[in-house]
């Protein structure tokens, strides 16, 4: 055997041994999770006057109005916008105060949809929850994707994540109106600034009210309307997907 034969045998060998150890596409797609996107839904948010401060000059002259961060501003929801929701789970919020800087801790409960599992943080939400009845720095609540339905036409997907106040302030009029409701329904929010649903507690701070908060209806979408909302899912379906696996 010439050298070259020797080197070439050698060679094959090496391959051979590497390739075995190779796994196949199957056993590679055992248990692995792509990456991401960091592309995630815009919250919406009441504007509470605390959070105007210099370092969120967004949230100027926007006191007790709903709305969403759009880029680096803030938009309000006109009044008559219509909200409609997507999908929903049950989350929790835990706030921590480290080295005098406050942060704050999310937790999803597990959800089937279409026949896939989505419960990433199920085991801290189940955890979290047990505790939230005797800790006072965790809040149950809600996390909803809602389209939001503009007056002039526009549409934004948005994530209405609620806790404590916001929870019940909101959830008796989003609750019905399902994007996949019979008909599908919405909610026609009449009210920009939500200050005349204040109330003062007992420590003194004011808060929105549920007991205040009508100046809502539930509506039936339109043919143009359901057309509109399904088209900014299917444009925000990355940002939704995100959701779901959070």
């Amino acid at each position: 055997m010439s050298k070259v034969q020797k080197n070439e045998e050698t060679a094959l060998t090496t391959a051979a041994a590497a390739m075995a150890l190779i796994p196949s596409a199957d056993e590679m797609d055992d248990g692995f999770e792509a990456p991401r996107s960091g592309s995630y839904l815009p919250f919406l948010e009441m504007v509470f006057p605390i959070m105007q401060t210099p370092d969120a000059p967004e949230y100027d002259g926007m006191e007790w109005r709903l709305g969403f961060k759009n880029g680096a501003a803030f938009e309000p929801l006109p009044a008559g916008t219509i909200l409609t929701v997507v999908d929903k789970r049950n989350s929790v919020k835990r706030v921590d105060n480290i080295d005098g800087q406050t942060k704050n801790s999310y937790a999803y409960a597990g959800i089937e949809r279409k026949g896939t599992a989505f419960n990433k943080s199920a085991g801290d939400y189940n955890e979290m929850a047990k505790a939230a009845q005797g800790a006072p720095n965790i809040f149950k609540g809600f996390s909803m994707v809602v389209v939001a339905l503009f007056p002039d036409g526009k549409t934004a997907v948005v994530d209405f994540s609620a806790y404590k106040t916001m929870e019940g302030y909101m959830y008796g009029a989003l609750a019905p109106a399902m994007l996949t409701g019979k008909p599908p329904m919405g909610v026609q929010i009449d009210i920009e600034k939500h200050k005349d649903n204040l109330t003062k507690s007992k420590n003194g701070f004011y808060y929105p009210d549920s007991k205040k908060f009508k100046q809502w209806k539930h509506v039936a979408l339109t043919t143009e309307q359901l057309a509109r909302a399904v088209e900014a899912i299917g444009n925000n379906s990355e940002q939704y997907s995100n959701w779901l696996n959070r």
